[in-house]
C-alpha cells in the first residue's frame, strides 16, 4: 500500500473510473523525475481542449505517485482571485502562521515563502486559463514540482507541455462501460457483450473520444438507467438541434453540449428548484459560489427556488439531484458550489436570452441583499462576496440595469475594493454606480453625493487632487442643499475629506475651516467621544502637525486615539491611525524612543488587517524608517525604506507623492552615509513628483529642495546649494509661514553655507536666530536646538573662539545623552568636533580621548570607509604626528586597512 503524504490538500477522491492515459502518466513522472536530477525543477503544463480530461488525468497521477511527495496541495488557478483564495486555504492547511491574516496578499506571500524552503511537495495548479496570472504563484526557485493544467497552447517560459489528446476509440469505449456499470472497474474491453462493445465504441467516436462527453453520458446512463442503445439514439436525435442553439465556432465539440443539455432536461423533469438553482450558477462566476447567495437571499429566487432555498433539506435534495450527473462540486466545508464552465455555456444557451436576463437581475438582487456595508468587522464577508460582485458589475453591463440595488451593489463593491487599495478595480463600479443612480434618481439625489464621495476618495489615495477636490465638492453641494439631519451627517463627512485634501495641498487654513465645522456638526449630532467626532480630532491633530504645532497634534492625536481604542480596540485601523500619527509628533518632538516603541506596537496588527503590500503599511514602514535613521540604525533603515517604497510604487504608482516622500527620505539616507550619486537622482524624482502634483510652493516640495541643498554643500558646491536653500525658503514661507520648524531648520543650514564661505558674521546672525526661534516653538532641549547649538559652535571655532565652542559642544552632548541612544551618528560627530577645539589649543591629550571615543563609535555605526570616518581618522593621525607619537599613528592606520579589508570581505 502506498505511503500517504505528511500533508495531503486534494479537493478530490480518486477517480474509480479513470482509464488508460499510462503513457502521459509516464510522460509526466519522467519529465517531474528528470528534473529531479538538478537543483530546481521546472513546472509540467498539462494542456489540451476543454474536457479532455487534463484535470483528471493529474488527479491519478497525484494519487498514483503520491509516495515520492512529502507535501500534496491543489489550486484552483484560472483567476487571481481565485489562487489567491486557494492559497488562502493551502495557508490553513500548512498551519502557517500568517493565515489568519485579512490581508490575502501576506497570506500568499507566507505560503511562497513556504514553497521557496521546502523540498518533495507537489503542486497543482489546476484550470489556468491565464498564464500570466500564475507567475506571481510559482516560486523562481522550485523545490518542489508544480503541474498545470491549462488549455492554453502557448505556455511561454514558464511551464513545459504536455498535451494530452482524445482517448482512442477502444480507452474511450472501456472508459464509457465501465463509468456507466455495464461492465466492472477491472473488465477489460472484451469482456463485454458483442453489442455493448459496439456500441460503445460507436458512441466513443460520435463523441471524437472526449472524456468529459463519455463521463457524462455514462453517468446519465448509469442514474437513469438508460441503455446505450436509447442512449445513442437520443444522442444522434439532438445533436443537430443542439449544434443550432450554438456557435459553430466555439472551442467545444457539440457531443459535450448535447451531453449536458440531456443530463439538464432530466433534472428539469425530476426537480424544478434544481433547474432553478442551475439558472442561476449559470450566469455567476462559476468558482466558489456562496450558497447564502441563495439561502440568504431567498426571496429573490423566484416562487420555485425561493421557498426551496429557505428550507435546508429541500434545498439539498436539490443539489443532490445536479451533483448525481456531476454537473455541480459542492465544498462542505466553505458552503460553495462550483460549477463547470462548459457546463454554464450550455445552461445559457439552453436558457435563452430572456430568462438569462431573468436570473441575471436575481442575482444582482440576491448579491445585494448580502454584501454588507463596508467596515473592518465586515471585511472578510466582503471578501467571501467580491468575485460574485465583480461578476453582477459584468451583468450589470451587459444587460444594461438601472435599478437602485445594482446601483448599490455596485458602490459598495468599490468601496471594499477601495480600502483594499484595489483601486483600478474600484473606478469603474463607482462609475457604474453613477450612471444608474443619475439616471434613476436625477442628479440631486444623496446617493450621487455618495458616490461622488467616494470617487474622490479614490482620486484621493491615488494622488489625483484636482479630480478628487472636484468631486468633493460636487458631493458637498448636494448635501448642503438638505436639511434633513442624516444629510448634515454627510455635510460633516465631506467637509472632513475636503480638509484632508486641502491639509495635503497645503491649503492650511482652508482645511482647518472645513475641519472645525466638520467638528462643531459631528459634535452637535453625537456628542464629543463618538468615533465620528474621533475622526475630525484626527485630521486636526494632522493639520497641526503640519503646521509644526507639535503639543496640539500630540492633544488632539491622544483624544482621537482613546475614542477609537474605546470603541473599536487597540489594534482596529483607526485607532493605529491615530497611534501612528502620535509617533509622528514624536518623532518630530525628537523622542526617537518613544517613537519607535509606539511605531513597532502598530506594525503587526497593521500587517494584520491590511496585509504586507498595503499603502497604510508602507507608511508606518517608512515612519519607522525615519526614527531609526535618527537613532542611528542604520542597519534596519535602508531595508524598510525599500519595503515602503516597493509598496507604494506597486499600489499607488511610481508618480503618486507618497512615493516622493520615500524617495526623498530615502536620498536622505544616501546622503547621510556619503552616497552622494545615488542620493541624487532620488531627489530630482522626489522634486518633480512634488511639482507635478503639489506645486513649488508647497512644504513637500521645500522639504526635497532644502535636502537637494544639504547634498550640494556636502560636496562643497556652495553657489549651488545656496540657490535651493532660497528657494527652499521661498516655499517653505509661502506654505507654512516663517517660523515653521522647517523653515526655520532650511535658515540654520543656509547658515552653514555662510560658515563655508568664511561670511562669519551673516552665519552667526542667522544660527542665533535659528536657536531663539526654535527654543520657542520646540523647546531648549529638543534635538533640533542641539544641531543648532552644534552648528554654532562650529563657527565659534573657525573664528578662534574656542572657550564658547567649548561650552556649546558640552551642552550638545548633554542633549544628545538625554535623546539619543549612546552610539548615534551625532555623538560621535560632537566628539570629533570638540576634539578639534581642543587640538586648535594643544590640548592634545584631552584631543586624543575624544578622538579614540570617536573613532570607536564610528566604527560600530557606519563603514570605515565613508568620508566623515575618513575625515576623523586623518584629523586623529594628525593629532599623533604632532605629539611625536608615530608608532600610534602606524597602527591607527594600520587597523583602519584592516577593518576596510573586512568590510570590503
Amino acid at each position: 500500500m502506498s505511503t500517504s503524504p505528511a500533508i495531503w490538500h486534494v479537493p478530490y477522491q480518486r477517480n474509480p473510473f479513470f482509464t488508460g492515459r499510462d503513457e502521459v502518466l509516464t510522460r509526466i513522472h519522467a519529465a517531474l523525475q528528470t528534473d529531479a536530477t538538478v537543483a530546481l525543477s521546472h513546472p509540467q503544463g498539462i494542456s489540451g481542449l476543454g474536457g479532455i480530461g487534463k484535470t483528471q488525468t493529474v488527479l491519478e497521477y497525484v494519487y498514483r505517485y503520491r509516495a515520492d511527495y512529502q507535501t500534496v496541495l491543489w489550486a484552483n488557478a484560472e483567476s487571481s482571485n481565485t489562487l489567491t483564495t486557494e492559497f488562502l486555504r493551502i495557508a490553513s492547511v500548512l498551519q502557517l502562521p500568517e493565515r489568519n491574516e485579512q490581508q490575502a496578499q501576506r497570506v500568499v506571500e507566507a505560503v511562497m515563502r513556504w514553497l521557496h524552503v521546502n523540498s518533495q511537495w507537489l503542486l497543482v495548479l489546476d484550470n489556468v486559463e491565464d498564464i500570466t496570472i500564475v507567475e506571481p504563484f510559482i516560486p523562481l526557485a522550485i523545490r518542489g514540482h508544480v503541474l498545470l493544467t491549462t488549455r492554453t497552447w502557448a505556455l511561454s517560459q514558464l511551464a513545459q507541455r504536455i498535451e494530452i489528446d482524445t482517448m482512442s476509440l477502444e480507452v474511450g469505449a472501456l472508459f464509457l462501460l465501465r463509468r456507466a456499470g455495464l461492465i466492472t472497474l477491472l473488465s477489460s474491453l472484451d469482456e463485454a457483450t458483442c453489442e455493448d462493445r459496439t456500441l460503445a465504441l460507436q458512441m466513443t467516436q460520435e463523441m471524437d473520444g472526449l472524456p468529459l462527453a463519455l463521463d457524462q453520458a455514462g453517468a446519465y446512463m448509469r442514474e437513469t438507467p438508460c441503455s446505450l442503445a436509447t442512449y445513442l439514439a437520443l444522442y444522434q436525435a439532438r445533436n443537430t438541434d443542439l449544434l443550432q442553439m450554438r456557435d459553430p465556432q466555439a472551442a467545444y465539440p457539440e457531443s459535450v453540449a448535447t451531453t449536458w443539455s440531456l443530463s439538464f432536461e432530466k433534472i428539469t423533469q425530476s426537480n424544478a428548484a434544481a433547474t432553478e438553482l442551475l439558472h442561476l450558477m449559470a450566469v455567476l462566476y462559476p468558482d466558489g459560489i456562496p450558497e447564502e447567495v441563495v439561502t440568504d437571499a431567498a426571496e429573490h429566487m423566484g416562487t420555485i427556488l425561493g421557498p426551496v432555498a429557505t428550507h435546508p433539506l429541500r434545498f439539498d435534495l436539490a443539489l443532490k439531484e445536479i451533483l448525481r450527473y456531476s454537473l455541480v462540486y459542492r465544498d462542505p466545508d466553505t458552503q460553495t458550489l462550483t460549477v463547470h464552465r462548459l457546463v454554464q455555456t450550455i445552461f445559457q444557451q439552453h436558457m435563452g436570452h430572456d430568462y438569462q436576463f431573468l436570473w441575471a437581475i436575481r442575482a444582482v438582487q440576491a448579491l445585494n441583499t448580502i454584501f454588507p456595508g463596508v467596515e473592518f468587522a465586515t471585511w472578510a464577508r466582503c471578501q467571501r462576496y467580491i468575485v460574485q460582485a465583480q461578476r453582477c458589475a459584468e451583468l450589470v453591463q451587459t444587460w444594461d440595469m438601472t435599478f437602485v440595488n445594482a446601483a448599490r451593489l455596485l458602490n459598495q463593491a468599490g468601496v471594499y475594493l477601495r480600502v483594499r487599495a484595489r483601486y483600478a478595480e474600484a473606478e469603474p463600479l463607482f462609475q457604474q454606480a453613477l450612471i444608474i443612480w443619475q439616471q434613476a434618481l436625477g442628479s440631486s439625489h444623496s446617493h450621487i453625493a455618495a458616490c461622488f464621495n467616494n470617487l474622490a476618495l479614490l482620486y484621493e489615495a491615488q494622488g489625483t487632487y484636482e479630480q478628487a477636490e472636484q468631486f468633493y465638492l460636487l458631493a458637498l453641494a448636494i448635501w448642503q442643499q438638505a436639511d434633513e439631519q442624516a444629510e448634515q451627517t454627510n455635510v460633516a463627512i465631506v467637509c472632513c475629506n475636503l480638509g484632508r485634501l486641502y491639509l495635503t495641498q497645503g491649503n492650511y487654513a482652508e482645511a482647518e475651516s472645513l475641519f472645525k465645522d466638520a467638528l462643531t456638526l459631528r459634535q452637535h449630532l453625537y456628542g464629543a467621544e463618538h468615533p465620528d467626532s474621533a475622526s475630525v480630532l484626527h485630521n486636526l491633530a494632522e493639520l497641526y502637525l503640519a503646521q509644526g504645532q507639535y503639543s496640539q497634534a500630540e492633544s488632539y492625536y491622544q483624544q482621537a486615539g482613546s475614542i477609537r481604542e474605546h470603541h473599536f480596540g487597540r489594534h482596529h485601523p483607526e485607532t493605529i491611525a491615530s497611534f501612528n500619527g502620535l509617533a509622528r509628533v514624536y518623532q518630530r518632538q525628537g523622542r526617537y524612543m518613544q517613537a519607535e516603541a509606539l511605531l513597532k506596537e502598530i506594525l503587526p496588527p497593521s500587517e494584520a488587517a491590511f496585509g504586507l503590500q498595503h499603502p497604510e503599511v508602507a507608511t508606518i514602514l517608512h515612519n519607522l524608517a525615519l526614527v531609526l535613521e535618527e537613532l542611528g540604525k542604520y542597519e534596519q533603515v535602508e531595508q524598510l525604506y525599500q519595503q515602503a517604497l516597493t509598496i507604494r510604487e506597486q499600489r499607488l504608482g511610481s508618480d503618486h507623492p507618497n512615493v516622493a516622500a520615500t524617495l526623498n527620505s530615502f536620498a536622505g539616507l544616501y546622503s547621510r552615509e556619503g552616497k552622494y550619486e545615488q542620493a541624487e537622482p532620488l531627489y530630482q524624482r522626489a522634486l518633480t513628483i512634488y511639482e507635478q502634483a503639489v506645486g513649488l510652493e508647497h512644504h513637500h516640495t521645500a522639504s526635497v529642495l532644502n535636502n537637494l541643498a544639504d547634498l550640494y554643500r556636502s560636496q562643497e558646491n556652495y553657489a549651488q546649494a545656496e540657490q535651493f536653500y532660497q528657494q527652499a525658503l521661498k516655499s517653505y514661507e509661502q506654505a507654512v509661514g516663517n517660523e515653521h520648524p522647517d523653515t526655520v531648520a532650511t535658515l540654520g543650514n543656509l547658515a552653514l553655507v555662510y560658515q563655508a564661505q568664511k561670511r562669519y558674521a551673516e552665519a552667526e546672525q542667522l544660527t542665533d536666530r535659528v536657536i531663539a526661534l526654535q527654543k520657542q516653538t520646540l523647546g531648549a532641549e529638543h534635538p533640533r536646538v542641539a544641531v543648532s547649538m552644534h552648528n554654532l559652535a562650529g563657527l565659534y571655532r573657525v573664528q578662534g573662539k574656542y572657550e564658547q565652542a567649548e561650552q556649546l559642544y558640552r551642552q550638545v552632548l548633554t542633549i544628545w545623552e538625554h535623546t539619543l541612544e549612546p552610539t548615534h551618528i551625532r555623538i560621535a560627530n560632537t566628539l570629533h568636533n570638540l576634539a578639534l577645539v581642543y587640538v586648535d589649543q594643544g590640548k592634545y591629550e584631552q584631543a586624543e580621548e575624544l578622538y579614540q571615543q570617536a573613532w570607536t563609535l564610528l566604527q560600530q555605526i557606519q563603514p570605515v570607509n565613508h568620508p566623515d570616518t575618513l575625515i576623523l581618522l586623518n584629523n586623529y593621525a594628525d593629532l599623533l604626528e604632532r605629539a611625536g607619537r608615530v608608532d600610534a599613528k602606524t597602527a591607527l592606520l594600520a587597523q583602519y586597512l584592516m577593518l576596510k579589508r573586512q568590510t570590503q570581505g
